[in-house]
């Protein structure tokens, strides 16, 4: 079987890549199973090219061979200010279209406003965007994970409000938020997660049953759980269909230690990276 056959995926797919400065890609780097067949880093490579007016981004696919065989270009939509759109996260839904997600900031808002996006990829270099939500003030897509009936969750973060009033309220100044599409690609619910300070998202992992785990950090408890003097990385699990079944504070850093992101491993373990000023979580 060949990646470019229209057929179901057989095994699963690890993509990841996380860029944020400008003119710099974010990757989707898939190692692709079909028919116990093995086919190795088929990129879809994401770039920043400027940001507001005149800026744009581009999605390009790179072969095993290295040849890039298209590009396709989309212009910011913000029309004011340095801002624009930014995609922060890559994950391959099937052989033939790669999920990503990240932020746009709207044609004539303020530069403080910003929606969640994800946009669908295809094969051929059509960029399609599946769905933009987003509350009163700046929500942020940052990580995405595909189950295997196809539904997948994004990850991300609130600033200043709900990213969805009429199903979420706010909870502290920066909350992580989880929504959930179904296999279909339509937007099924979203639900905040965190402390009444800042919190961040760094995985999630979507489980056999379609729940999702999902490991982060907050600065202070989180559901009950942890310490308020504290900032807590810990991991919660939702069930499919948005109710929390568990949180867990996993360690307690005392304020020198920067986490900037995470993955899972298979047997539901994760790991943590970032950088410390001098102390490490105790």
């Amino acid at each position: 079987a060949s990646v470019h056959q229209r057929k179901p995926l057989l095994c699963q797919c690890a993509a990841h890549g996380i860029a944020r400065r400008q003119g710099r890609p974010v990757e989707g780097v898939v190692d692709v199973e079909i028919d116990g067949t093995r086919f190795a880093q088929l990129h879809i490579a994401v770039a920043k090219h400027g940001f507001g007016p005149g800026g744009s981004t581009s999605f390009r696919r790179i072969g095993a061979d290295g040849i890039t065989r298209w590009v396709t270009s989309v212009p910011d939509g913000a029309d004011n200010g340095f801002y624009g759109s930014e995609y922060m996260s890559a994950v391959l839904l099937n052989a033939d279209t790669v999920l990503v997600t990240g932020y746009a900031d709207p044609a004539g808002a303020s530069n403080t406003r910003f929606d969640a996006v994800v946009v669908a990829v295809s094969s051929d270099g059509r960029v399609d965007t599946v769905d933009r939500w987003g509350g009163p003030g700046a929500d942020f897509g940052r990580v995405i994970d595909v189950c295997a009936d196809g539904s997948f969750y994004v990850g991300g973060g609130s600033w200043d409000g709900s990213p969805s009033p009429t199903e979420t309220t706010a909870i502290g100044m920066a909350d992580i938020f989880v929504t959930r599409f179904g296999a279909d690609m339509r937007r099924q619910w979203t639900r905040a997660i965190g402390s009444r300070n800042n919190d961040n998202l760094y995985a999630l992992h979507c489980r056999a049953d379609n729940s999702v785990d999902l490991n982060a950090w907050a600065a202070g408890s989180v559901n009950g759980r942890g310490n308020d003097n504290y900032y807590n990385f810990f991991t919660a699990r939702m069930d499919s269909a948005g109710n929390t079944v568990r949180t867990i504070v996993s360690e307690l850093d005392p304020g020198e230690w920067s986490p900037q992101g995470g993955a899972y491993a298979p047997d539901g373990s994760y790991y943590v990276v970032g950088e410390s000023n001098s102390t490490y979580p105790s």
